[in-house]
């Protein structure tokens, strides 16, 4: 139906109402009341409204006209109207809660967050108003609040089902897995085709590393449900993980075409891409990191233009600025000469952790510390964008053999404070940032690493956030230096990885700092690593002095540690590392000196 004869429809019909409309204000309401639960809509405003006409200020007229517009997602018009109804009576919970959803739905967290207060004031055993109220402290990140208000909504009703699946995803968010899952369980035996439940279950098993369990979840979830989006992008992330790649890509692609602007697919499928070293589709997909609900770096809405290479920089000044985490800046800052080659000025922002390190790189003519103020520029690119405006895809094709530099006063104070090396030095990092989503997967118990400590090697700790039940294990071992790196930056662990003979590590920023420098580095790697580590090799294409090890079965780091304190036993002798049966022929093999 064309639009113009659509208003046509909807003019005569109400047309057609006019007549037949009761004098009467109650038989009025009571046919805009049968409109609306049938869902007539157009039916049941028209005689909400002819009955406000009648009598402006009649309560349930107001209050159900407002939740009208709320269903219809005119949530403007709802909170005005609603807000008159509360004006003639303003204890009445329902009218409260309707409005707090339309602040809700607005993303206007104190004003619903408050009407649901004033609705569980006037009605204490409102459960659905505690249990919204619990989604928007949740959505704040007010995780302890939003469970207080479900236990709320739980007490008052022990069979709500969707207050169980709510709460399960809080305690997931809170880290505390067992907890969700249980929470789910309840949810699922009270509503067991609750799809919603099945897939968000799913998620917690998966982080729990019960990857076969979180599978059975998800296929529940995607028969109840086949159309939900989500399910099914997160569905191809444990397939992912499980490195049935074919069938990953199948799924982002399935959710795609279920809801072609559900970010998180694309931003799923590129970094399947980039795994496989597919840099053209994984860059370009790529950016659709700007478009995804709680991305770690948002989008930088500068007045000047966005570059991505479609336009000359000759005498232009271009901002480049970081995004995403420490590593990623260290990355990808690579390609800054590239753009300065092409006749700009540039502006490089960086975090103040990285500021003085990047001093060291070519091509940029002004520093500035991020989020501070900015000079002049006529356009901006993020640095993680640079591949795909320079189209640089084939890294293996331009190896960069270091590209930052160390600072000879600093260098000199770490040799000092190190003294006379009398045994090969050698520095660790076993644990990557806290709060990285994959850290229980990337990460290292320091007490796993005990079979390196009966080496003769002289042992630097590199770890910045180290417990008391680790420094007290650290000390130990007296062949194993502990400084306090608390407030260095980059600047000076560079200075202080250039005195080390060879740095063993975890996937975390000093590893990208190493190979920036072009110093000796061995990256311990999970089943399935972060994206710019490939697959099934040793060698690494963004760092020439990198070497990787990886795991063989998901989960066991044993055999990696093995390995490794093997080849610093052979390095130790003073033998050269033997390649492993997988190994590449580009690999680089480290001697100590």
């Amino acid at each position: 139906m064309s639009k113009r004869s659509r208003n046509k429809t909807l003019s005569q019909g109400r047309e057609a109402l006019a007549s037949p409309l009761s004098e009467d204000l109650g038989q009025l309401l009571a046919e805009a009341l049968a409109f609306h639960r049938r869902g007539e809509w157009e039916r049941a405003q028209y005689c909400y409204e002819q009955l406000l006409q009648k009598k402006p200020r009649h309560f349930d007229a107001l209050q159900l006209l407002g939740t009208l517009f709320g269903q219809r997602q005119q949530y403007v018009l709802a909170i005005t109207v609603l807000k008159k109804a509360l004006n003639i009576d303003a204890t009445h919970a329902v009218t409260h809660y309707n409005l707090a959803l339309a602040y809700q739905y607005l993303k206007q967290w104190n004003e619903a967050e408050a009407s649901y207060r004033l609705a569980t004031q006037h009605n204490p055993l409102y459960a659905e108003a505690y249990n919204n109220w619990g989604n928007v402290k949740k959505s704040q990140g007010v995780l302890p609040e939003a469970m207080v208000c479900y236990q709320h909504a739980l007490a008052i009703n022990p069979t709500y089902s969707e207050a169980y699946f709510n709460q399960g995803i809080a305690l997931r968010e809170l880290g505390q897995l067992a907890g969700a899952i249980a929470s789910y369980d309840k949810a699922l035996w009270i509503q067991p085709e609750y799809a919603q439940a099945h897939g968000d279950r799913a998620i917690a098993l998966q982080q729990g590393l019960q990857w076969s369990q979180a599978k059975i979840g998800y296929e529940r979830s995607i028969a109840l449900k086949p159309e939900d989006a989500k399910v099914v992008s997160n569905y191809g992330v444990l397939l992912q993980e499980l490195q049935q790649l074919e069938r990953a890509l199948s799924s982002y692609d399935k959710a795609i075409r279920i809801d072609p602007q559900y970010a998180e697919s694309y931003w799923n499928k590129s970094l399947l891409e980039l795994l496989q070293g597919h840099y053209e589709a994984g860059f370009l997909l790529y950016e659709w990191r700007w478009q995804r609900e709680g991305f770690t770096s948002p989008k930088r809405n500068f007045l000047q233009p966005l570059w991505l290479g479609r336009s000359s920089l000759k005498n232009q000044t271009i901002l480049l600025h970081a995004e995403q985490g420490l590593g990623d800046t260290i990355q990808f800052c690579r390609f800054v000469p590239f753009v300065k080659a092409l006749g700009a000025r540039v502006i490089l922002e960086v975090p103040r952790e990285l500021e003085r390190l990047m001093r060291t790189l070519e091509g940029v003519d002004q520093w500035v510390i991020q989020y501070e103020s900015l000079p002049a520029f006529d356009c901006h690119c993020p640095l993680m964008s640079l591949p795909l405006a320079l189209n640089r895809m084939q890294i293996e094709a331009q190896p960069l053999q270091k590209y930052l530099a160390i600072e000879a006063l600093k260098h000199n104070h770490w040799m000092a404070q190190l003294g006379e090396k009398k045994r090969p030095r050698l520095g660790f990092v076993w644990r990557g940032n806290k709060n990285h989503k994959n850290d229980l997967n990337r990460s290292i118990r320091l007490s796993d690493l005990v079979s390196w400590f009966d080496l003769d090697v002289e042992w630097v700790c590199l770890q910045k956030d180290i417990s008391s039940d680790e420094l007290a294990w650290l000390k130990r071992h007296t062949q194993c230096v502990v400084l306090d790196l608390v407030n260095a930056d980059f600047a000076e662990t560079a200075a202080l990885l250039a005195n080390l003979d060879l740095l063993i590590c975890v996937d975390t920023s000093v590893a990208h700092l190493a190979g920036a420098l072009g110093l000796q580095a061995w990256v311990l790697l999970p089943y399935v690593p972060d994206w710019r580590w490939l697959l099934d090799r040793t060698d690494c294409v963004w760092y020439s002095s990198l070497t990787l090890y990886r795991q063989s079965t998901r989960s066991d780091w044993s055999t990696v540690l093995e390995t490794v304190a093997v080849d610093i036993g052979r390095l130790c002798e003073g033998g050269q590392r033997q390649h492993r049966a997988h190994a590449s022929p580009q690999t680089d093999k480290p001697t100590l000196l």
